[in-house]
């Protein structure tokens, strides 16, 4: 990169950069020298290069500023707007060289901007047509005019005196010249190889937070999608497993995927004082990955780095981005190292298994089969990839017990073969012991097991939020009330936008008689993800619990899901006296969800007080090795067969002695 300074530095999203070049081209017809990066490869040290020395020597610096670079959190432009912060912070006047213009109809108000930009008056100029008064603007800063006058009159304070006749001081002009490019230098220096300071316990235990968000797919045709989440969620993956270290769940971390929301307000939400974004951008089997950590209550960047690699060093890049954060957040003070990735050396392994876990992400029949066939697939190449396997017994698991699919002497056979399988290759790996602990849960009605396992599972991972929720359900069926709760806080601290946890903080809140408490939970849960399946039918048969039927059948008339729709209305119609109506729902329930559902059939029969056929559906759900009601059997809607001696014979032959 070959090109001398610009006069004007012009940063902006790609997506802005046709009204990028109308500006310069106003610019450059007044006269006026203009830098901007066309360039298609941007990152790596050489870009590095380019952009510190542009900005450290433009004299105007002139951010683009729309509804493009308001939607992300990420991309290059922000690198350059916090390069432009740092510069600013070593001068005397902080505003000296900023000219914000808005392309299109984005607020002030609201614009994601570093909190400096605000310091000055901005320019609105739609599409990158500039107004004459701008380029008169531009000339005339350039010419020697003092920016102080385009502040905001409440922000301006009085300017120091300046010596107006410089060419007369040339050995102090070369001195400041020198000082300020001296305090770049350092500055550049620190940045890239920052230590905090000594703080106090307090402090540092709140620097020692992150969470990563979803890098950004900048590959060519926007398909490596799957490739750059699962980047993400393996880093999280990494991070969550160093003590000390509070990292946000992936459910947390991607709930702000393509929502327009400020680093402040992700962290708030999170509970984090940093946050780890980048990119991906992978053509063939060629990588570059940039990764960069801010600090976010001063927008200040602590690292960052280019990685420019072949698919086969994932794992390493991986492991490096990890091992970076943690020294640069001092985990290193806990005499801990950042765990290394569990590699193969297969790349299409990993491919089929980065795709998997995106499929993962659907919650419908398909989407599960789906994941089963990538992760299939992906061992079948690479036999001794432990999280390959892990991944295919944990969806077995939870396939069976959401679907009933295949039947159970399927499942138990492949799934314990599976999470074995993953066990054998890698004793420490909490995901095989998490897939372990819901097969247990989920399929064999195995309390003991499953609890050692989901143990286990927290001492590699203390953050896993599966096993602390599924924990809170085991407690709930162990009759711990206490416990469960327990469990589903610790489970929504490290992932307090995952809805699953606060509907586990629901389980456990309806477990103790906290009707409200249970309520705002579920309510929480919808705000989080109102299409989630089943929560809105939980919080109808809660509404119906706490007398308000009406508003039931409102919530059940949500639920997206339509085998618990119609396992829902017939307590609903009941609560509402429509009983003709109930009837015929029981009666349709039982035909076509049967097979797959009987505890809930069963349910449906104690609330209606007709103990005989909610005998002798729970009686099917054992047989069906159907672990859902006994985290439910709290529920009021259970109360009538309480004093029924076959309650006692049905959790004695559960293992169960409440």
């Amino acid at each position: 990169m070959g090109e001398q300074s610009g006069a004007v530095f012009l940063s902006y999203a790609s997506e802005d950069s046709e009204a990028a070049q109308r500006i310069a081209d106003a610019l450059k017809g007044d006269g006026i020298e203009v830098w901007l990066d066309k360039s298609e490869l941007r990152g790596g040290d050489a870009w590095d290069q380019a952009i510190q020395r542009q900005i450290r020597d433009c004299k105007l610096f002139m951010p683009l500023i729309s509804s493009n670079s308001d939607r992300r959190v990420e991309g290059y432009f922000r690198l350059e707007w916090r390069l432009a912060v740092d510069r600013m912070k070593m001068m005397a006047d902080d505003a000296a060289f900023l000219v914000p213009v808005v392309v299109d109809a984005t607020p002030d108000s609201t614009a994601r901007v570093p909190e400096s930009f605000r310091a000055v008056q901005w320019t609105r100029a739609p599409g990158g047509e500039l107004p004459p008064s701008l380029v008169e603007r531009v000339a005339r800063l350039l010419g020697g005019a003092s920016l102080r006058e385009y502040l905001p009159a409440s922000t301006r304070s009085p300017a120091p005196m300046r010596t107006r006749d410089r060419p007369k001081r040339p050995l102090l002009a070369m001195a400041a010249i020198t000082c300020t490019a001296l305090l770049v230098v350092i500055g550049w220096f620190a940045w890239r190889h920052w230590a905090p300071p000594s703080a106090s316990p307090t402090v540092a235990t709140a620097q020692k937070s992150v969470a990563v968000l979803p890098f950004v797919d900048m590959s060519e045709k926007r398909d490596q999608e799957y490739f750059s989440d699962g980047l993400s969620e393996e880093l999280i993956d990494l991070l969550g497993k160093v003590p000390g270290l509070h990292v946000p769940a992936r459910t947390s971390s991607f709930y702000f995927k393509g929502k327009q929301a400020t680093l402040p307000d992700i962290a708030q939400a999170l509970n984090v004082t940093h946050v780890l974004e980048g990119s991906v951008r992978k053509s063939g089997d060629s990588l570059r990955i940039t990764a960069e950590l801010v600090r976010v209550d001063g927008d200040d960047r602590i690292w960052s780095q280019t990685f420019d690699r072949k698919l086969d060093d994932i794992f390493k890049v991986q492991d490096e981005i990890a091992g970076a954060v943690v020294i640069a957040l001092k985990a290193s003070l806990l005499n801990t190292r950042a765990p290394t990735a569990v590699p193969t050396a297969n790349n299409e392994a990993y491919t089929l298994y980065l795709q998997g876990k995106e499929a993962m992400k659907g919650g419908g029949l398909d989407d599960f089969q789906k994941a089963i066939d990538f992760f299939e697939r992906c061992v079948a190449l690479d036999p001794n990839f432990a999280a390959g396997w892990a991944a295919l017994a944990d969806r077995r698991a939870d396939a069976y017990a959401t679907f009933r699919n295949p039947s159970y002497r399927e499942v138990t056979a492949s799934a314990h073969a599976d999470a074995a399988r993953a066990l054998a290759l890698d004793p420490n790996l909490p995901e095989a012991h998490v897939a372990l602990g819901l097969i247990a849960y989920l399929v064999d009605l195995n309390w003991d097991l499953a609890r050692r396992e989901l143990d286990r599972a927290l001492e590699l991972a203390p953050s896993d939020t599966v096993a602390l929720r599924f924990l809170s359900y085991l407690s709930g069926t162990l009759g711990r009330d206490d416990e469960q709760l327990q469990y589903a806080q610790k489970a929504i601290a490290s992932d307090p936008l995952g809805y699953w946890n606060h509907f586990a903080a629901a389980m456990a809140h309806f477990s103790a008689g906290r009707l409200g408490d249970a309520e705002t939970e579920l309510r929480k849960a919808l705000s989080l993800n109102d299409r989630a399946g089943a929560v809105h039918a939980e919080l109808a048969r809660l509404l119906v619990v706490r007398g308000q039927p009406a508003l039931a059948l409102e919530e059940a008339g949500k639920e997206t899901s339509t085998a618990w729709r119609a396992l829902t209305l017939p307590i609903v119609l009941d609560a509402l006296g429509r009983k003709a109506d109930a009837d015929a729902a029981v009666a349709q329930a039982a035909s076509e969800l049967g097979d797959g559902y009987a505890s809930q059939i069963a349910m449906i029969y104690a609330a209606r007080n007709d103990r005989d056929n909610a005998f002798k559906w729970l009686d099917r759900s054992y047989l069906q090795h159907d672990a859902t009601p006994l985290f439910q059997m709290h529920y009021p809607l259970w109360k009538n067969l309480r004093g029924d001696p076959r309650y006692a014979v049905f959790l004695r032959k559960m293992n169960l002695s409440r």
